[in-house]
C-alpha cells in the first residue's frame, strides 16, 4: 500500500478477505491514481445481489466513489454479469475501475486544458514610474510605453503606483507608440 489516499472497502452479503482488499488497493493505485494524481478519497462497495425475487442465482454490485477536489464526485455502479460467481465479482470489479479511470481522464483533462484565460485579464506590463498626468509602463519585452492617466479605466487613476500589473492596448500618435486602455491586473506594488 504505497498510496496515502483513504480508500474506504464497503461490503454487503460478501465476506471480507484480505486478498480482495488488496486487489481493490492496487487496482485504485494502478488505476486511477495514474490518471488523477489529487483524488482525495476514493469508496468502494461491493454487494451481493439477488438477480430476480424467486432467483437463487447471485450476483454482485460494484458501486465506486471518487472524489477529486474542488468539489467533483464521480459515481460509477456496475451490475452482475453472467458467469461464475468468482469471475463474476472480478469482471464486475474491472468493468467498474474502467468506466471510472475514463470519467476521472475526462476530469482531468478538462481540469488541465480548459481554464478560460482573458487576455484582458493578463498583466503584459508593469507600471515604472508616475510623474504629474504621465506614467510609463515596462513591458514584458521590457521596452517603455508612456501613457497618460486619463488612458487609465476600471479603476481610481491615482491609486495606481509602481510596480501595479496592468494589460493595455496600444496607439501610435505624432510622439510614438502610446499605452491606451491601460487596466489595472494586479495592483501590488513592487517596493
Amino acid at each position: 500500500m504505497s498510496t496515502k489516499l483513504p480508500i474506504g472497502i464497503t461490503y454487503r452479503g460478501v465476506r471480507s478477505s484480505k486478498s480482495l482488499n488488496e486487489r481493490v488497493q492496487r487496482m485504485v493505485e494502478s488505476k486511477l491514481v495514474p490518471v488523477c494524481d489529487h483524488i482525495n478519497r476514493c469508496d468502494i462497495a461491493i454487494e451481493r445481489v439477488v438477480r430476480r425475487p424467486h432467483d437463487t442465482k447471485t450476483g454482485y454490485r460494484v458501486r465506486l466513489g471518487v472524489t477529486v477536489p474542488p468539489s467533483h464526485r464521480i459515481v460509477v455502479t456496475r451490475v452482475p454479469q453472467k458467469g461464475d460467481e468468482n469471475e463474476q465479482l472480478l469482471s464486475t470489479l474491472q468493468d467498474a475501475f474502467r468506466a471510472a479511470k475514463r470519467r476521472l481522464k475526462k476530469l482531468s483533462d478538462l481540469q488541465r486544458r480548459h481554464v478560460k484565460s482573458h487576455p484582458e485579464q493578463q498583466v503584459n506590463g508593469i507600471v515604472r514610474k508616475i510623474s504629474g498626468s504621465q506614467g510609463e509602463i515596462e513591458t514584458r519585452l521590457g521596452e517603455t510605453l508612456p501613457f497618460h492617466l486619463n488612458a487609465v479605466i476600471g479603476s481610481d487613476p491615482l491609486s495606481l503606483r509602481p510596480g501595479s500589473g496592468v494589460s493595455y492596448t496600444t496607439t501610435e500618435d505624432e510622439l510614438g507608440w502610446r499605452a491606451t486602455s491601460v487596466r489595472v491586473i494586479d495592483s501590488r506594488s513592487s517596493h
